[in-house]
């Protein structure tokens, strides 16, 4: 089921392809790294392979990938955009542009699934 948030329906891919093309879009983002550092240190290395929905620049995976270095990771975002600013700053992961709503995986492919970031 998809929730309209707002009376531009903020969530749709166009909204974010312009979003995430201009340059200050990382402008208001304070916490997100105080967020992430936070949420791994919930998470152990008992998982192969990962996926952030909603990975905007990929920073999140970057960190996993980072901090767990035998692990597979794999962003998804709505924006082919935003999947391009991913694999840039992510080279090492696996950035598709995808509908939260219509993973394009397997069931039960992922041991670890991160969602913190979207609304």
């Amino acid at each position: 089921m998809k929730i309209r948030v707002h009376e531009d329906n903020l969530n749709t891919k166009n909204h974010f392809e312009e979003y995430y093309s201009k340059p200050d879009w990382r402008q208001g983002w304070d916490g997100a790294d105080v967020r992430l550092s936070q949420t791994m240190q919930l998470v152990d290395d008992r998982f192969g392979k990962h996926l952030d929905v909603g990975c905007a620049d990929g920073t999140f995976t970057k960190n996993y990938l980072k901090k767990f270095p035998d692990t597979k990771g794999w962003g998804i975002d709505i924006s082919e955009v935003v999947c391009k600013l991913a694999k840039a700053n992510c080279p090492e992961g696996e950035f598709i542009p995808a509908d939260c709503y219509a993973l394009p995986f397997e069931d039960n492919f992922f041991d670890l699934v991160h969602c913190a970031e979207m609304i």
